[in-house]
């Protein structure tokens, strides 16, 4: 296959991309043998514009060099597919079609990138807590350099110019670098330069960087000095702040040309063990750019593992991981943050620009950016960084493709579960909507990183790997079953980040349990015990309502983690009772809480937590019934939603209101394709209330009343609906000060493919 849409996935680690452009071959042989063939070239094609100010304008340059991607994996089954085997292999490389020498494994360097200068960047690897950085000593280059005629020398009496910024000082022996202080050598390099490579003496928790300036000409002869973006090399272990790791480092300064990837996996089902994994070696590949392949070649590698295990001993199951994968494994371009650390900018996938965290904006930098392992927390056919899901969904980018909404599209139509009209604002905000969505904070599920986010609706910008970067952990969990529909768990998770030197520790006891009724109803409770230790920051992004001049957008913003779980006792669950007694007669209440208890400590970073509460509850409770007579269908309805938020160091709630509404909505068929729709949401003697506790400004009785008439017909072959209608809303303020409101719309809508859902728009 050739395309610029294929899916291609080899295993978590190595490869997995939702829209690959390249050619893909695959072959099954005999049922058992799998392979599957991948090549691109994820650079720019045959011609690129040129830069000139003086050339014609438009004209055009080919290009010969740029990156090539190759990659196979195989897959054998055997035992009857009790056992399943398999080895993946990628490569991408630089090229440059006038070089004789090409070289496969280790790449060249592109031309005119001779470095005027080499530059070494220390700074603090934890700047957030604004001591204990860098603690530089000492700085001695040796740079090997070609005299002529197969001879060469070593050179180590170059002397570097220093650069303190943003407060870094000299502290008797050495220079400091904390927070956000950067020390900067300048070494000036030969131009016959063949090798370099760098000792230093340094200590506490530093961050190295490296880089270049070189003197760059354009195709219309303009001379520029160019400066690269620089790449980590080496990180302390740990957040060491005595100088106890002072130690002499060594590195070479290249710049990247290749990438390989070797890994293998497995998945076995044998005597009632279940047992799958997979181990995979990255090696990055760096050469000092005097020429295209004669610069001293240089390796960063490391690995990244994974092994599951489960067993069922009758009423008991018990489980098992351990894992790493290590702060240089990465299928990044190393100029990119997210090569060497487990950040939410990191680079991006498949060559699409990243979302800033703070701006939300692409990057300002030219940097070609390639992943091999996609971010796609939603798992739909756009990455998460790609032009069809983006950040935001505000008026005039109503694309069903756009956003990233991880678990809140189950049925995988393209639109989110909680915006079904697909607008700028959440269903739970909406008239009608409302009534079938609640606020994100009732959803249920694992929280394994503690960021009170639940996993399964977490968006970040990291890859999808099987679990996070710089960190190596164990889990073991034993379920026991006593009766259907209930498991009782005790489990342990211990994480350690290698590099970052934080920590993610929880013991917990879950309970579940789930049982329906035919013809009555369901009930589903979840409770979970943990004692947590936990102090990763995960930041995450949420998609939040953001008034902005003449409209509002509903967009993805940065949600940072506070780190609430350092020292605490949690626990958190839901209660779900759903009855259905009599036909067409509904009533549901759903009981959801998060109780997280604050232990006083003196952490080791020097800050402290004092005893403390951090608690969420929340009551949703509907009622419903449905009344059909011919073409006539009658639908009353009432809802009671109580949102409550504490902080022990907030003086009284800081989130807390309670909001009630009855609801009246009529359907009637006029033909098969043709149907009115009446509703009302707030009577003028039974209006919808909204209680603000926290701010009192905002409590308000509204009323709105919608009619709406609606069509389906098949044009094309396609779903076409077409709905037109009118709303009307009051909203009357408790507050005299705030002024009442009352609006009115019209609206016409079209949707192709796909049934409209709801009735207010």
């Amino acid at each position: 296959m050739l395309g610029d849409i294929l899916e291609a996935t080899f295993t978590p680690l190595t490869f997995d991309l939702a829209m690959f452009t390249g050619l893909r071959w695959d072959l099954i042989y005999r049922r058992d043998q799998r392979f599957s063939l991948i090549c691109t070239r994820p650079s720019n094609p045959v011609f690129i514009k040129a830069a000139s100010s003086t050339g014609p304008e438009r004209s055009y340059i080919p290009s010969y060099g740029g990156l090539l991607l190759l990659g196979g994996h195989w897959e054998g089954r055997f035992l009857r597919d009790h056992i399943r085997l398999g080895a993946t292999f990628v490569n991408m490389h630089r090229f440059n079609s006038l070089v004789r020498q090409e070289d496969f494994w280790h790449g060249v360097v592109p031309p005119k990138m001779v470095p005027d200068t080499v530059i070494v960047y220390f700074s603090d690897d934890s700047p957030e807590d604004g001591v204990g950085g860098a603690a530089v000593f000492d700085v001695q280059p040796r740079v090997e350099i070609e005299l002529g005629g197969g001879h060469r020398k070593i050179i180590t009496d170059i002397e570097p110019v220093v650069i303190p910024r943003n407060g870094a000082k000299w502290v008797g022996a050495h220079w400091e670098a904390n927070g956000d202080a950067v020390v900067e050598y300048h070494f000036p390099m030969p131009q016959n330069a063949v090798d370099v490579e760098f000792s230093v003496l340094v200590g506490n928790d530093y961050r190295i960087k490296v880089g270049q300036a070189h003197e760059y000409v354009e195709p219309g002869g303009k001379s520029v000095i160019n400066r690269t973006l620089g790449y980590v090399v080496k990180r302390a272990e740990g957040n060491v702040r005595d100088l106890s790791n002072r130690k002499r480092v060594t590195f070479h300064y290249g710049i990247p040309t290749a990438m390989n990837f070797y890994g293998f996996n497995f998945d076995i089902h044998l005597i009632g063990f279940k047992l799958r994994g997979e181990v995979a070696w990255n090696r990055n590949y760096f050469r000092y750019p005097i020429s295209a392949h004669t610069g001293a070649i240089s390796i960063m590698k490391d690995i990244a593992y994974y092994i599951l295990g489960e067993k069922q001993f009758g009423k008991f199951n018990i489980g098992g991981e351990f894992f790493s994968i290590g702060p240089k494994y990465s299928s990044y371009n190393p100029y990119t943050l997210g090569f060497y650390f487990n950040k939410p900018d990191g680079p991006v996938c498949s060559g699409y620009p990243i979302r800033d965290p703070l701006t939300m904006r692409p990057p300002k930098d030219n940097t070609l950016r390639y992943a091999f392992v996609d971010d796609n927390d939603d798992n739909d056919r756009f990455p998460d960084q790609g032009s069809g899901d983006s950040p935001q969904r505000g008026q005039g980018k109503q694309s069903l493709e756009a956003g990233v909404y991880p678990g809140l599209d189950k049925d995988q139509d393209g639109v989110p579960d909680n915006n079904r009209n697909n607008n700028h604002i959440p269903d739970y905000l909406e008239p009608f909507l409302k009534y079938d969505s609640d606020p994100d904070d009732f959803y249920w599920g694992d929280d394994v990183n503690n960021n009170g986010v639940v996993d399964a609706f977490e968006d970040d910008l990291l890859p999808d790997y099987p679990y996070y970067k710089d960190e190596r952990g164990v889990h073991s969990f034993l379920t026991f079953t006593p009766w259907q529909n209930l498991d009782l768990t005790y489990g342990y998770y211990d994480v350690h980040q290698v590099a970052g030197g934080r920590i993610n520790q929880v013991s917990y006891l879950k309970v579940d349990y789930y049982r329906e009724f035919p013809g009555k109803g369901e009930i589903e409770l979840h409770h979970q015990t943990k004692r947590v230790k936990d102090d990763i920051k995960n930041f995450t992004y949420r998609y939040q309502v953001i008034p902005k001049p003449g409209s509002k957008a509903y967009e993805s913003v940065p949600v940072e983690d506070e780190l609430l779980m350092r020292n605490s006792w949690v626990n958190r669950g839901l209660l779900r009772v759903n009855l259905s007694l009599v036909q067409n007669f509904n009533i549901s209440n759903t009981f959801r809480y998060e109780l997280n208890k604050q232990l006083a400590t003196q952490f080791r970073d020097g800050t402290s937590q004092p005893d403390g509460r951090v608690d969420f509850w929340g009551i949703a409770s509907k009622i419903d019934y449905k009344y059909r007579y011919k073409k006539l269908t009658l639908m009353p309805k009432f809802k009671y939603l109580y949102f409550k938020k504490d902080r022990s160091n907030w003086a009284g709630s800081y989130a807390e209101y309670i909001n009630w509404y009855p609801i009246f909505r009529t359907d009637y068929k006029f033909t098969e394709r043709t149907l009115f729709q009446l509703g009302v949401q707030g009577f003028p003697f039974f209006k919808e209330r909204f209680k603000d506790q926290v701010s009192p400004e905002n409590n308000f009785y509204s009323t709105t009343y919608v009619f709406e008439l609606v069509n389906h017909s098949i044009s094309w072959g396609y779903k076409l609906v077409t709905s037109i209608g009118y709303q009307y809303t009051t909203v009357d303020y408790d507050d005299p000060q705030v002024k009442d409101t009352d609006f009115s719309k019209v609206f016409i809508r079209m949707v192709v493919g796909e049934e409209i859902i709801g009735s207010a728009q």
